[in-house]
């Protein structure tokens, strides 16, 4: 038969832990009350489990109206419509199933308040920022109109609302929060590879230094880079094929024109063309003289075969 390990308050208000043999969850809760204890924490095996990770992100925290508060209302308002006291609404809407983790926590300590002795109302107060104010308020007021039960169904009606109303602004809102990312990443792509190309203006940069800089990777990184230029072109009013920023170098890469930064260009060196030394302005003067003298000998002999 399996076991189960629970936590639980007697009818004392004082808290015990152990464990019970039941066929089922709901057999061993049975068991539980006939024996005088309401179970806080019920998990089949030797050990109370830790909280899973999916119940530890659920808070309620300020005075967000989440779902887990709508949940807890509307569990007590059904509960305590039906003529349950408070404590024991508390109890029952603590060992369900679909009720999530932080807000099992606080149904533990508001339960403890109320049966030291004080409303329910008061215990939510004592949660600080977990439940709102006017949520206090409104519990105040049907406890003290005796219509406690009408004002909790109320209540979750209205947080119902409230929570639908927000997952639909969050639903709407998501799709162009996941544009602006993208385009806000594109435009980080485009202002780098300007960046590197106006880091050294005129000098001709490879495809594979930008990809290389910029992207630290080649998968994709390609068309990225193409799709890049094309988008800086665009930008800057410039063309292909009449380059006014931007060059593309053909089976090379691409350069930024110095024009474009108001960088004059480089001045061109001058070719030198050699010339004789005149006679006695270097110490190559006497080859140039024994050159010409030969010259002027083969002339001679060509003129006598003449």
């Amino acid at each position: 038969m399996p076991r189960f390990s629970y936590t639980a308050y007697d009818d004392r208000g004082a808290r015990a832990a152990g464990v019970i043999e039941a066929e089922t969850r709901e057999a061993a809760v049975e068991a539980l009350f006939r024996q005088g204890r309401y179970p806080l924490d019920l998990a089949e095996g030797g050990r109370i489990a830790a909280p899973r990770w999916w119940e530890r992100d659920i808070v309620l925290s300020g005075a967000s109206l989440g779902r887990g508060l709508a949940l807890l209302t509307r569990e007590l308002a059904t509960l305590v419509k039906a003529d349950l006291p408070v404590d024991e609404a508390l109890r029952i809407a603590h060992v369900q199933p679909l009720m999530p983790g932080r807000v099992r926590q606080t149904i533990a300590r508001v339960l403890g308040r109320v049966l030291e002795g004080a409303s329910l109302s008061e215990a939510f107060q004592a949660e600080g920022r977990v439940f709102p104010a006017y949520y206090v308020h409104v519990v105040r007021a049907g406890e003290a109109a005796g219509t406690l039960g009408q004002t909790l169904d109320e209540l979750a009606g209205f947080l119902e609302r409230s929570a639908e109303f927000r997952s639909r602004i969050g639903a709407a809102l998501l799709y162009p929060a996941m544009l602006m990312l993208a385009a806000a990443a594109a435009i980080a792509v485009i202002m780098a590879v300007l960046c590197v190309l106006a880091g050294e203006p005129g000098r001709v940069f490879t495809r594979a230094e930008l990809i290389d800089t910029v992207w630290g990777a080649e998968f994709g990184a390609d068309e990225s880079l193409t799709r890049a230029i094309s988008h800086l072109r665009k930008a800057l009013g410039d063309t292909r094929n009449e380059p006014a920023v931007i060059e593309t170098i053909a089976k090379r890469g691409y350069r930024l024109l110095p024009a474009a930064l108001g960088v004059p260009p480089p001045a061109e060196t001058p070719m030198s063309v050699e010339t004789p030394p005149t006679p006695g302005s270097s110490p190559g003067a006497r080859k140039w003289r024994l050159r010409a003298a030969k010259l002027q000998r083969g002339r001679r002999a060509g003129s006598f075969q003449g």
